[in-house]
């Protein structure tokens, strides 16, 4: 019942402004793509934004902070959002279409970083609750497969300038789903790998083909 909602979403600042109260309700980006997250808590924030602790982007239209100079390195904290478990979600499909600000208009008034965002959401777990084995494929009859309870949001930005447009920057936000009230089931000694099918190319290569 959930397949609809099992998607990839895509944004561009081709199709929107951001920075831009696209819809005329007073709020500045306050519709991202998918669901809106609140910061992390204060004291999981770095301090210079610490005052963004368990809030949303929305509450602070229109954008009423100072540019933070002293601490240019850090880079405003889209990914300092808090992705663990929320019921009032409803079901757990976080790229669902969403009326953050209950205006009536869904996702209308966000905020890409890019020519091309690309956000998807996905888990070790089933996000639905439902048990069973999930260890699939030709060696399942041989392991199990217990799950740490990770979730993962991982954007993707491209841009088409030149001095950029061979680079794709992706990002991974994991967080650690086990909690009761807090987060109570600390993961140690964690490591995070990425596997590319890197077959991205011309199909054969000779000196005909150099410019």
């Amino acid at each position: 019942m959930f397949n609809e909602q099992d998607i990839v979403i895509e944004t561009s600042t081709s199709e929107y402004t951001g920075g831009y109260d696209d819809d005329g309700d007073g709020c500045i980006d306050e519709d991202p793509a998918g669901i809106a997250f609140p910061f992390r808590s204060s004291n999981k924030l770095p301090v210079v934004f610490a005052g963004f602790g368990e809030n949303y982007l929305y509450n602070f239209q229109p954008y009423a902070f100072e540019p933070v100079l002293e601490n240019s390195e850090i880079w405003f904290p889209l990914s300092f959002m808090d992705l663990s478990e929320d019921p009032s979600n409803g079901y757990y499909s976080y790229t669902r279409e969403y009326d953050d600000d209950c205006d009536g208009l869904v996702d209308e008034d966000g905020f890409p970083l890019s020519e091309q965002d690309f956000m998807a959401y996905y888990y070790d777990y089933s996000p639905f609750g439902t048990g069973g084995q999930r260890d699939y494929g030709s060696g399942s009859m041989q392991s199990e497969h217990y799950p740490l309870n990770i979730a993962v949001r991982q954007i993707s930005y491209q841009w088409s300038y030149d001095y950029i447009k061979n680079q794709v920057y992706v990002e991974f936000d994991i967080t650690n789903m086990n909690f009761s009230g807090t987060h109570s089931d600390t993961l140690f000694d964690c490591a995070a790998g990425i596997y590319i099918d890197a077959e991205v190319g011309p199909q054969d290569w000779n000196e005909e083909n150099v410019v």
